[in-house]
């Protein structure tokens, strides 16, 4: 990691406490992102998933397991990141579950959450069911907004070439 992400993280990890006393997790900043939205890989959303990493490497070092269950009733995931949260909180690093919920069995997991109030694999596995089957709905809304865009654009720049003229 370079020098100027190094600072990155620290800086915004200072605000972030400052502001919440923590660093909350990713869904709390970008409500209705889905955790395997390109939004985590560039811009804002990299950063703080980067630093939101880096901060919870920190805690689970000295943070037990309740500490750790109390900062995600603080924020409680939505259905969609529930899977991610119990990564986070219960799988051991030599456990291989797929990150998609349709794709591993994390009823386990799921029982536990939903013993301490986080929310049930069902809600989760629906929450991913309906996000796969609503993609080409999303993706054609997407389309239209693009064209929309371009032609908005495209008047815009005609209407200055007629002024100039």
């Amino acid at each position: 990691m370079d020098s100027w992400m190094k600072e990155t993280i620290e800086r915004e990890t200072a605000e972030m406490t400052a502001e919440y006393g923590d660093v909350p997790p990713p869904y709390f900043l970008y409500p209705g992102v889905h955790p395997f939205s390109i939004c985590w890989r560039m811009g804002s959303g990299e950063t703080h998933w980067m630093v939101f990493g880096d901060w919870w490497e920190r805690q689970e070092a000295v943070w037990n397991e309740e500490q750790r269950i109390e900062f995600f009733r603080k924020y409680p995931p939505p259905p969609l990141w529930l899977a991610w949260t119990v990564r986070l909180l219960w799988l051991q690093e030599d456990e291989d579950l797929e990150p998609d919920p349709l794709e591993s069995d994390y009823s386990a997991y799921f029982a536990k959450a939903e013993a301490l109030g986080l929310g049930t694999g069902e809600e989760c596995k629906h929450a991913w069911r309906t996000f796969n089957e609503d993609a080409p709905q999303r993706v054609k809304r997407q389309e239209e907004k693009e064209e929309e865009l371009k032609k908005s654009e495209k008047e815009e720049k005609e209407a200055e070439e007629a002024k100039e003229e």
